[in-house]
């Protein structure tokens, strides 16, 4: 996929699978599953709560920080890596710098200069570690430098890491705990109540799987590659909700299966 991408110029991201066959030699008698994907717009209301915690925000600061652009950004992301980045940028933010010594990589000991420590200014670990294990205590300073900032944030923000199905699960149930580690922080900066807010996005995705069966008329082939598109199409296509089925069942070139049970044992 990253070869096909290179040449191709396209991202190439399978972000949900639009239509599934199997190799199915020699069965004249092929199914295939169809998502049809739509997209609705999802108003966010403001209410008076949420207007109150804005104005006290504005009160405390004058303006929002950069920790919480970034605490915004990771909501409209997608892709696990993307959310996890800008969910990241907004905890480490939060956390601060701090001067840390130099340490020579052979002998382990700190340098001087002049007989003065030599300090660097970096991302304050332990402080990271303090707002983190608000919401998981158990979290030990060690587990987290070894797992999360080191094995999770290093591996992805140095890009030594290819991206596996694995890897990007375990980033996918941490970015929820960064999230609301923010949360609580936020909350104590800038004096506001503790509570849930749900992430909400500005857009509603929609899938509806349907899973039909048909008669191919070459059996000998793996994969059936005559799938009767057009009478699909003209029956289920672009349907929008609540709307009813038409058509005679007898007269299409397909049959129409239950997803929820006949895709179980496929």
């Amino acid at each position: 996929m990253d070869a096909l991408s290179f040449s191709t110029g396209s991202p190439l991201l399978i972000l949900h699978w639009d239509f599934i066959v199997k190799g199915e030699t020699d069965s004249k008698t092929r199914r295939a599953i169809w998502c049809d994907k739509r997209v609705e717009a999802a108003p966010s209301p403001l209410t008076e709560k949420s207007i109150d915690e804005a104005q006290q925000i504005l009160k405390e600061e004058g303006e929002s920080g950069l920790e919480l652009c970034w605490h915004r950004y990771a909501l409209q992301r997608n892709l696990v890596l993307d959310r996890f980045v800008f969910q990241w940028l907004a905890f480490e933010g939060l956390a601060g710098k701090k001067l840390i010594p130099t340490v020579c990589p052979t002998c382990k000991t700190e340098v001087t200069h002049c007989e003065k420590p030599l300090l660097h200014e970096g991302s304050d670990a332990n402080n990271a570690h303090t707002l983190f294990a608000r919401i998981e205590p158990s979290n030990s300073l060690a587990e987290f430098k070894r797992e999360i900032w080191g094995r999770s944030r290093n591996a992805v923000f140095h890009g030594t890491k290819y991206p596996s199905p694995k890897f990007l699960l375990g980033l996918n149930s941490l970015s929820p705990k960064l999230r609301k580690a923010c949360d609580a922080e936020f909350n104590r900066r800038y004096s506001v109540e503790d509570h849930s807010r749900p992430s909400k996005d500005l857009d509603l995705h929609v899938y509806r799987y349907n899973m039909f069966e048909w008669q191919t008329t070459k059996a000998e082939n793996t994969f059936a590659t005559d799938f009767p598109w057009e009478a699909v199409n003209k029956e289920f296509g672009n349907m929008e909700s609540g709307k009813i089925r038409s058509g005679s069942p007898e007269t299409r070139p397909f049959k129409l299966l239950n997803f929820n049970t006949e895709s179980q044992n496929w």
